[in-house]
């Protein structure tokens, strides 16, 4: 079991990572995003971007250009051109301060997408440093668990990540999640309240399976991330490697003794025929 629990553990760093790998590729794209906005703000088209940079696409709902209050000018889809969102964390930290750089609002359900989305934003200057607007990429969590599918963590295993409201932003297991899911009452969120980051072992939700769970809580995010192994075939794997160093430590005793034997018996034959040899010089010399 504790090795089931150093490798959920490690298995949760490297997630992070990952995610803090694809958030800085889509703030490198923003950057130079602005870059092509400050020399030519009529013509930017997000969506011309999207297609050609279809790998960052799929970890990117869709790409706004705001303007200084905050309304829709240009966006990966044209249906978003026009809404308001002057009154979002994002767009206010950027009009606000213009030492922000990345900022990354909590996970929400977009207005545009529909979808569950981190909202990545920087600030746009006109040429005289004074407040533009806002470029706003909005990040798929779903792209995380994607990018993650091939870690085998067993028929039962699990990846999730929880917001602090108890809703579940992306899931990679075997359960079926519902549209709007939320595991506030479980004994998996109280644990990850209780802990922030941590292992823990007991029924994951939103499935009730016995796990063996790490969560690490992204920092200045509302999201937790969830690795989970499933306890029994955790147990059962680590019953297998303990016979297994049962039978290996046995076979090695055995082969010990086998060979303390065939020493034994090898020192005997050798003093046998040193004491004979002894004997016949003995001989020899009386004759």
């Amino acid at each position: 079991l504790a090795h089931a629990e150093n490798e959920v553990a490690n298995l949760a760093l490297g997630v992070e990572w990952q995610l803090n790998r694809q958030v800085q590729a889509i703030d490198q794209m923003m950057q130079l995003l602005a870059e092509q906005w400050k020399a030519d703000p009529i013509h930017l088209d997000p969506a011309a971007w999207a297609r050609r940079a279809p790998v960052l696409g799929d970890m990117v709902l869709q790409v706004l250009v705001l303007n200084e209050r905050g309304v829709v000018t240009a966006a990966t889809h044209p249906d978003s051109v026009g809404l308001d969102f002057s009154d979002r964390p994002f767009f206010k930290a950027q009009r606000d301060s213009r030492r922000a750089g990345l900022f990354a609002g909590p996970a929400t359900h977009g207005q545009g997408s529909g979808r569950w989305e981190i909202d990545l934003s920087r600030r746009l200057e006109n040429a005289d440093g004074s407040f533009a607007g806002a470029l706003v990429g909005a990040y798929d969590p779903w792209a995380l668990t994607n990018s993650l599918e091939q870690i085998d963590l067993g028929p039962r295993g699990l990846i999730a990540l929880v917001g602090e409201d108890g809703a579940i932003r992306a899931l990679v297991s075997p359960y079926e999640m519902p549209e709007g899911e939320n595991i506030r009452g479980s004994a998996m969120f109280r644990a990850i309240g209780d802990l922030q980051q941590g292992v823990w072992t007991g029924p994951s939700a939103p499935d009730g399976v016995e796990r063996v769970q790490a969560f690490r809580r992204l920092p200045d995010q509302d999201l937790t991330i969830v690795i989970g192994f499933d306890e029994a075939v955790a147990l059962r794997d680590a019953e297998t490697w303990a016979t297994t160093a049962h039978w290996f430590a046995g076979s090695i005793t055995v082969a010990i003794v086998l060979m303390a034997v065939l020493l034994w018996r090898a020192r005997t034959a050798w003093r046998s025929r040193e004491n004979r040899l002894f004997r016949d010089q003995i001989g020899r010399a009386h004759v």
